[in-house]
């Protein structure tokens, strides 16, 4: 790390929150006019939803799955 640096916990720079859960009777497998909003977990998109929780860019961080890298999505999201 670069000496003009200082490391902090994540939750010093910003506010961290578990996002609700969304059960897969709450969201259709498949894109549609009603549901096109992604639902996106620890492995990509899980399926879609007609209800935005997020209208402002979030930043996702998964605590298991297998993309193990950053994604940006920017686009309405569910949380």
């Amino acid at each position: 790390m670069p000496s003009d640096r200082v490391e902090l916990p994540l939750g010093y720079v910003c506010d961290v929150k578990q996002g609700r859960y969304l059960g897969p009777g709450d969201m259709s497998e498949i894109k549609t006019e009603q549901t096109p909003i992604p639902v996106i977990g620890a492995n990509g998109v899980l399926g879609y939803t007609g209800h935005v929780s997020y209208r402002e860019p979030v930043t996702l961080v998964t605590c298991r799955g297998q993309l193990r890298n950053a994604a940006t999505h920017n686009r309405p999201s569910v949380d």
